[in-house]
């Protein structure tokens, strides 16, 4: 049984008359009869009863209209539906992001992209980039916005670079060298850290970064959560560091102190899963972004 079987019953049915409903769709009479009896045969049941003088529904066919009318219905409503997605009215993208970009750096972007595509609905998971990255290849997100130290492009994945962010230290109120200008990264070599959990690429970067100096970070506290790395600093628990674009101060009374060179920089990426098929709604958020950086 074919959509066009059934958009020709129905012009019979609705004209009750061969003649007319051909000339309506338009299509040859004979043709028309020949697609009906055809329908009847597939079904096993006789939809018409003809005569010389007029045509009128069987049981069956008028049990069909409502049923083919349906069918016919949704069909329309469903090519509708993918109009509207390849016309970018509807859609959904699944993005994950780093915490420190999640809290302020992308929710105005969100929004703005909003604005330009109201009807796209996006759902936001904060994680660590190793984890995102998992994500990606396993298709339960679209797109990833990940520290690029966690991001070693195989066939498997894409990334731009959307910024170079410099990393700065975080230091208690009263630390010996809250009042410096800058400092050294060896000179935090007997300093406690409090650092992300594994799995976050600003770990990753402090810990290649002070191996680069000479020494292995003593890691006092992690956490997933930069509020916490705020708090405990604060408190004098530990130092840390982070990049500068991403930190809040709040109400924190922390001492930001840059680097001396040579700078330590997190590069932040945008990384999508290669050669899989993304949705129109999908490029259309990752061209926005690669544009806005």
């Amino acid at each position: 049984m074919q959509l066009e079987q059934l958009r020709y019953f129905l012009a019979v049915a609705r004209h009750l008359s061969f003649t007319r409903a051909a000339e309506a769709l338009p299509l040859s009479q004979p043709s028309l009869t020949n697609q009906i009896r055809k329908l009847e045969r597939e079904l096993g049941v006789e939809l018409f009863e003809r005569t010389t003088r007029r045509v009128r529904l069987t049981p069956a066919g008028e049990k069909l209209v409502a049923e083919a009318q349906e069918i016919l219905n949704l069909v329309e409503a469903t090519e509708l539906e993918m109009h509207e997605y390849s016309g970018l009215k509807r859609g959904r993208v699944l993005i994950g992001t780093i915490p420190t970009v999640g809290a302020f750096s992308l929710p105005p972007l969100l929004a703005e992209f909003r604005r330009g595509f109201p009807g796209i609905e996006l759902a936001i998971q904060e994680e660590g980039s190793d984890v995102l990255l998992d994500m990606l290849l396993d298709e339960t997100i679209d797109v990833a916005v990940i520290t690029a130290a966690e991001a070693h492009p195989s066939g498997a994945l894409e990334r731009r670079c959307l910024v170079l962010d410099e990393m700065v230290v975080l230091l208690p109120d009263g630390h010996r060298l809250a009042g410096r200008a800058a400092v050294a990264l060896g000179e935090l070599a007997s300093e406690q850290f409090v650092l992300f959990k594994p799995g976050y690429g600003l770990r990753r970067i402090v810990v290649d970064a002070c191996a680069a100096a000479g020494f292995h970070p003593t890691i006092a506290f992690e956490t997933s959560q930069r509020e916490t790395i705020y708090g405990m600093v604060q408190e004098g628990l530990g130092i840390t560091l982070l990049p500068r674009s991403g930190i809040h101060r709040g109400d924190y009374t922390w001492h930001l102190v840059p680097l001396q060179p040579p700078a330590v920089q997190r590069e932040l990426s945008l990384a999508w899963k290669a050669r899989r098929r993304q949705s129109e709604a999908t490029c259309a958020f990752r061209d926005f972004l690669l544009a806005k950086f």
